[in-house]
């Protein structure tokens, strides 16, 4: 999805809705994406339709896509200010994904390079094996639940790397579902009618509610941060990005330790959903297509043996990084295809 006020000069597909609001009221709150590939099929592989007073071009197909967000990444890599969001997305230097590129953006990426490769050498530091027992184990004791087991691994996981510790992922997953509403075009109420924004919290509860997430986040990243602190004062070994940072505040260039903890905090987010969702559709995969199974477990017995994989493995298990791959692409984890949308320059 690509934000700016004309259509490129190939194409006039317009969706003409209603004034002031476009063509809000046609997108349904679950499953939009649905209704974008109606009009996709309808109006053509690139069209513009007016949602609140903006106008957005959708891409639906993948030679498009590449060719312009790509092929010209230069000026289609931008972002747009999403109205819902108290602080703008763009300049707040809360979240690395949202923001333009600017100093913000320069500093906040040379540290997410930075740890996710210091815990890729690190193995994670052993988080995801570790994780992974309690998840079969929940798995095996109520198989219904698998997807809730799956998403509790993930933020297990996720928060262990953040922070050292588990026990924040409940609370992980929570602030993750309301940012990822916030941001969402069919999600906040702000971003369908962006002129709500403007009025008092009292007037637009939808304004007020956005305001309470953006505080209790806040607090959630200000008390996970203060407790990484404590336990490095009492020389606790827990590797986590929120260490990395805090034994190198100044090799980073954060204009505040809060920068930090957003920094770590946003990559929490990221992972704490997202990466469940291919894990859901890999089994989906196997209920579907139970005869390749064996495939699989022929290759993991002869590799791993008693023993379940783990990081080392996987050179040597092909059939399993073929079928991840194959997962991804059969069920992508974002049905538009992008999560977030682009501006042009």
């Amino acid at each position: 999805m690509l934000f700016k006020h004309w259509l490129p000069p190939s194409t006039n597909q317009a969706i003409t809705g209603l004034p002031f609001i476009g063509s809000v009221h046609e997108l349904p709150e679950q499953c939009s994406w649905l209704k974008f590939a109606d009009w996709a099929r309808e109006y053509g592989p690139i069209y513009q339709v007016n949602l609140g007073g903006v106008n957005h071009i959708w891409i639906s197909t993948d030679h498009i896509a590449r060719d312009l967000l790509a092929k010209r990444a230069a000026i289609y890599s931008d972002r747009p200010h999403i109205p819902a969001l108290i602080d703008d997305n763009r300049t707040s230097a809360q979240y690395l994904p949202l923001l333009s590129k600017n100093d913000a953006w320069t500093r906040q990426r040379k540290f997410a390079k930075q740890i996710m490769s210091l815990s890729e050498k690190a193995g994670f530091y052993q988080y995801p094996e570790l994780e992974s027992k309690r998840m079969l184990y929940e798995m095996m004791k109520d198989p219904s639940r698998y997807n809730v087991s799956l998403e509790s691994y993930i933020a297990r996981v996720t928060s262990r790397l953040a922070w050292g510790t588990p026990s924040s992922s409940d609370e992980l997953k929570q602030r993750a579902r309301e940012l990822l509403i916030g941001v969402s075009p069919t999600g906040a109420l702000g971003n369908k009618l962006p002129f709500l924004m403007d009025l008092p919290d009292w007037l637009v509860p939808a304004k007020a509610w956005e305001r309470r997430r953006a505080r209790t986040e806040r607090k959630f990243f200000e008390i996970m941060q203060g407790a990484v602190e404590a336990e490095m004062v009492q020389t606790t070994e827990k590797p986590s990005w929120t260490r990395s940072f805090l034994e190198k505040k100044s090799l980073w260039g954060f204009k505040s330790v809060l920068e930090g903890a957003y920094a770590v905090g946003m990559h929490g987010i990221a992972g704490a959903l997202t990466i469940a969702a291919p894990m859901q559709s890999f089994c989906l995969a196997m209920i579907h297509y139970p005869q390749y199974q064996h495939i699989l477990h022929e290759e993991v017995d002869r590799v791993c043996g008693d023993r379940p994989p783990c990081f080392g493995d996987m050179p040597n298990m092909p059939v399993l990084r073929a079928f991840i791959r194959e997962s991804m692409r059969w069920r992508p984890a974002v049905p538009t295809g992008r999560l977030l949308p682009r501006h042009i320059s």
